[in-house]
This record gives structure tokens, sequence and C-alpha cells, in this order.
């Protein structure tokens, strides 16, 4: 809203809440701290890209406790992994302008750990 207003000439933002104003030649995406392009600004750079070591990305996830059994946390494993594959789950993460990207357990832990670290 303050770029918008002309009170501020730049702005950090999620994507939903700039694809509206974005998509309606109001803004200009200037680069993106993902990993990767993301679709709906695929001509905007990465960071990466224009040279600078940034990546940081927003994240869910689901946790437990250490004391819940193997065979349970493999339960759960597979039924989010089949979720994240069902086709109206993917069109729900593309209306909302969010990365559907799923991590099991020890690759979750690796980007916890990672993040936490910087």
């Amino acid at each position: 809203v303050a770029v918008l207003g002309g009170h501020i000439e730049v702005a950090v933002a999620n994507p939903s809440e700039m694809i509206a104003n974005y998509e309606a030649g109001k803004l200009r995406v200037l680069a993106l701290a993902t990993g990767e392009r993301f679709a709906p600004f695929e001509e905007a750079p990465t960071f990466t890209e224009k040279g600078y070591n940034v990546v940081t990305e927003h994240w869910r996830g689901v946790m437990a406790s250490n004391q819940v059994p193997d065979d349970v946390v493999a339960r759960i494993d597979d039924m989010l992994s089949k979720v994240v594959e069902h086709p109206e789950f993917k069109q729900f993460m593309t209306n909302a302008n969010m990365y559907n990207g799923y991590l099991s357990g020890g690759p979750f832990a690796d980007l916890v750990q990672r993040q936490t670290m910087q």
C-alpha cells in the first residue's frame, strides 16, 4: 500500500500480498528471494541470479513429538506426500500463489536446521 501511495519506493512482500497489483501493472517485481523462479513472476530474477546469496523461502511444517512411534510418523509422511500431489491441493496452491514443495522428515529437518543457523 505504501508503494502504491508513493510513500516509499521499494517494499518486501509475499506473492499473495502483491499479485493483484502486479497483474494490474501497478507494481514491478525486482527480484525474488526464492531458490528458483516462481511461476506467477516468471520474468523476475532471483537474488541469486542477480549475484546476491539471498534465499529466504517461507514454509509450513508438520511436526510431532519425538515420542511418536516411527510407524505413525511413516503413515503421516505417506499421507502428506499424497495430499501434496492431489490435483485439488495443487490447484489450491496455484490459486493462492504458493509454492508446492514437499520435504519429508530428514530433508525437512535439514531445511529447518539450515535456516536456523543463518
